[in-house]
C-alpha cells in the first residue's frame, strides 16, 4: 500500500553519504528499497528504515528514514526538496526498465534498475553509442516485463 511520511527534520551524514528525513508515517507502510516522492518531482530510494529516533520536540520515537546520496549535487537537491513539514509520497519498490528497439521494430529490454539517477545515465551511455536503434527508458512494477509503448 502506498504510504505517506511527514518530514519533521532532515540531517546528513556526509562521511556515510547519508541523509537522514525523520518524521510520522501519516498513513501506509514503508520498507527499505521503496521510493520517495518529494516536491518538484524529485526521487529517491529508501535505504534503510530506522524506528528508534528520539524527537526532541515530543520526546517520543520518531521514524527515519535513510537516503544514501552520491555526491553533494544529489545531496543537495534533496536538501532543497526534503523539507520540514513536507509530505513524502512513498510507492513500492520502482523499477526503471532500458528498452531497445532496432531497425526492425523488435523491442527488447536491455537492463532493469531501483534508481533512476543510474538508468538515466546507462540510458545516455547507449545513445552515445550512435547505433542505428531507439532507447528509452520506462518505470514499470518490479514484476512487469512487456514492452511498453513507446
Amino acid at each position: 500500500m502506498p504510504g505517506r511520511f511527514l518530514v519533521e527534520g532532515t540531517f546528513s551524514l556526509a562521511g556515510r553519504s547519508l541523509f537522514v528525513a525523520h518524521g510520522q508515517l501519516s498513513e501506509g507502510t514503508v520498507v527499505a528499497r521503496e521510493c520517495v516522492t518529494a516536491a518538484g518531482g524529485v526521487r529517491a530510494t529508501i535505504s534503510a528504515v530506522e524506528f528508534v529516533l528520539l524527537s526532541a520536540v515530543e520526546g517520543r520515537e520518531n521514524l527515519a528514514l535513510c537516503f544514501r546520496f552520491r555526491d553533494e549535487a544529489e545531496l543537495a537537491r534533496w536538501r532543497q526538496a526534503i523539507l520540514p513539514g513536507e509530505t513524502l509520497d512513498i510507492r513500492g519498490t520502482a523499477q526503471w526498465q532500458l528498452w531497445r528497439q532496432d531497425d526492425n521494430g523488435n523491442r527488447v529490454m536491455v537492463r532493469a534498475f531501483t534508481d533512476h539517477d543510474e538508468a538515466k545515465a546507462e540510458l545516455r551511455r547507449f545513445e552515445s553509442l550512435q547505433h542505428k536503434q531507439t532507447y528509452w527508458l520506462d518505470e514499470r512494477p518490479a514484476s512487469g516485463s512487456e514492452a511498453p509503448a513507446v
